[in-house]
């Protein structure tokens, strides 16, 4: 993994540190483009965007999940695809539950809202379907205990196994021991990756070995702490009139109705669901025996 040594490089050669962190993201997409690899980012909702918009400042076509084995064969590349050129493409896939899970029942269709009410009707995919041709891995998905796991160990062994060409999972949801099973801890600033060896069932706080590499930061935002703050400043004083005027939760406008996370000491409807989401949360899986030491 000699990239490790290139961002050393690519940080003592940059102008300003607050730009690092941007460059250093497109810089090792661009060395995954060269490698004709895969890209796989999961769900639609907002974090997925933002990997998006780094995704696509590189070259790049996005495929559908069902076209995946022939591009993974190059049958159905365009011309200009398959010329040498190819080195330089990066392929991305926006991954979402109907390609992460299947109904148990084979009679049955995949139906998002039946599928939120009643999980257990359904059984993990992912493995079998997106996970045997992708090279990295961008998790930006909600998930509670009960769905499903985007990748479990034992599924993520068997592939590596099989040959997976996976080489690096950027956990950004850091859910410990949730839909990534082997991610066991957070990941800090300074050392933003560590390596899980699948043949050994091993951790590693290097790069240099066998194994996926994993980034699981939890505090990605802090990346971009003066930016952060004065975008999130310059929008919200814009609604600090209707904030201050504001009698009763209905007559606020309603983004800022749909913000409002509590109320008169209750939970608004839109956030009912973190008791629940806590609750799932409370039973933490086994830690390895090597986990990494905390920083």
């Amino acid at each position: 993994m000699d990239f490790h040594l290139e961002f050393v490089q690519l940080y003592l050669h940059s102008p300003d540190p607050e730009m690092v962190i941007p460059a250093f993201i497109a810089f090792t997409f661009r060395l995954l483009a060269a490698a004709h690899l895969l890209t796989f980012i999961t769900s639609y909702v907002t974090v997925s965007q933002g990997a998006q918009e780094i995704f696509k400042l590189l070259p790049h076509t996005f495929v559908d999940a069902e076209k995946l084995p022939e591009l993974s064969a190059g049958k159905s590349l365009p011309p200009h695809h398959q010329s040498t050129r190819r080195a330089f493409q990066l392929y991305g896939c926006v991954v979402t539950s109907k390609d992460m899970v299947a109904p148990k029942d084979p009679s049955r269709c995949f139906d998002k809202a039946d599928y939120y009410a009643h999980p257990e009707h359904y059984r993990p995919v992912f493995h079998e379907r997106i996970a045997p041709y992708a090279s990295a891995i961008v998790n930006c998905m909600y998930w509670e205990r009960r769905f499903p796991r985007l990748l479990s160990i034992d599924q993520l062994q068997q592939l590596m196994k099989n040959g997976c060409p996976l080489v690096g999972i950027s956990d950004i949801t850091c859910d410990i021991g949730g839909s990534i099973e082997f991610v066991n801890k957070s990941t800090s600033i300074e050392r933003p990756f560590f390596r899980y060896d699948t043949s050994t069932n091993l951790y590693h706080d290097d790069m240099e070995g066998d194994g996926v590499i994993c980034l699981a930061v939890d505090i990605l935002p802090t990346e971009f702490s003066r930016e952060a703050s004065q975008h999130f400043g310059d929008i919200l004083s814009r609604f600090v009139t209707s904030l201050a005027s504001a009698k009763g939760l209905l007559e606020l406008p309603s983004h800022l109705r749909r913000a409002c996370i509590a109320y008169t000491g209750k939970l608004t409807p839109l956030y009912e669901y973190i008791p629940r989401m806590r609750k799932t949360m409370i039973e933490l899986p086994p830690t390895p025996a090597n986990s990494l030491p905390d920083k």
